[in-house]
């Protein structure tokens, strides 16, 4: 064996005040760095930007990517490989550029750089307003219909001084735990079903995630956890519309069989058109009453974007906020209105 360390006794409690200092010094740093330097970089969900997915016509390097991508000066770009080596995600910062004219930049610049030709398979504008794939809207107008704050504050939903922000936060009023980390909605939910249980309670939890969220290994801990200690009173609900942020599920990362995997954990499972209301009130009436020690899953099959026709099916929705008039009539139309 090799010995690294011959005296590895350090009194790090004797000298804390030391390793304090040294923080603080460092904390002052990076605040300096902040304010002074560039502040922190955010990504396009946050700052605006462009998504491009685009495909070439052989297997191509994110090297390759990235060098047609200097030739045209766009500013920093985050480039992932999208399914197999033909096909990448672009992620560009702020640009000006109209839709059409940024699409033929570049393409012309990643084909003279390949030496081929070079597919734009979808380009869509992201606005800097954040959590537009979160619904958010519909979970506040909930919480302002419950009372839990005035509904005038709806209209200041991502104001500069407004406390409804692109992801809520418990600093609104009903909301118990902050989001952004997506897959720990059913740690919290499982924590709160064991309290329960423990404090004599017969309140019983529902968990809401989606199809792209339980790619998140968080969720599979706390689906074993949830077995372990038979929390019938624990609901996980799937929106499985098979679609996420980036395309369809099957593509990023599939789940199927996904009724067979809740099985396999110990959960009692139920599946759903998550569009019929009525089917939704019997199902969850039968899980409640089931006689069942196991914690309950309800896999509802839905449309993304159901009821706008321009929307549904459509991932380039998910982040979409540069609306168009095409796309406001789009949608009047669709609601009646």
């Amino acid at each position: 064996m090799m010995q690294i360390f011959v005296n590895a006794n350090y009194d790090f409690v004797g000298k804390r005040k030391w390793f304090y200092a040294a923080s603080g010094g460092l904390m002052l740093l990076s605040i300096i760095w902040i304010l002074f330097v560039g502040g922190l970089n955010y990504g396009i969900d946050f700052t605006g930007g462009a998504l491009v997915q685009v495909r070439y016509d052989k297997p191509a390097s994110v090297d390759l990517v990235r060098r047609g991508l200097d030739e045209i000066k766009l500013g920093t770009a985050i480039i992932q490989q999208f399914g197999d080596p033909q096909e990448y995600l672009i992620r560009l910062p702020h640009v000006a550029e109209k839709p059409d004219d940024l699409a033929k930049q570049v393409q012309a610049a990643l084909a003279k750089a390949a030496g081929g030709a070079v597919e734009i398979r979808r380009l869509e504008f992201v606005g800097p307003q954040v959590g537009r794939d979160l619904q958010l809207q519909a979970l506040y107008a909930v919480l302002a219909d419950r009372g839990f704050f005035p509904l005038e504050e709806l209209d200041r939903f991502c104001h500069y001084d407004s406390f409804l922000g692109g992801h809520p936060e418990t600093v609104v009023p009903g909301v118990e735990a902050c989001t952004g980390a997506l897959g720990h909605g059913l740690s919290i939910g499982l924590g709160m079903a064991l309290a329960a249980r423990m404090t004599g309670r017969d309140s019983k939890v529902y968990v809401l995630m989606g199809d792209g969220e339980i790619n998140e290994g968080s969720v599979w801990e706390a689906a074993a956890c949830a077995d372990k200690h038979r929390l019938s009173n624990l609901t996980a609900i799937i929106d499985y519309n098979k679609i996420q942020s980036a395309g369809s599920v099957f593509d990023i990362q599939s789940m199927e069989p996904l009724a067979d995997k809740w099985t396999s954990f110990g959960f009692r499972v139920s599946e759903c058109n998550g569009h019929n209301v009525d089917e939704l009130r019997q199902v969850f009436r039968e899980a409640a009453a089931a006689a069942s020690d196991r914690p309950r899953a309800v896999i509802c099959h839905t449309v993304k974007g159901k009821g706008i026709p321009v929307a549904e099916n459509n991932p380039g929705w998910h982040h979409k906020s540069d609306l168009s008039e095409k796309d406001l009539l789009a949608i009047r139309g669709a609601l009646g209105n």
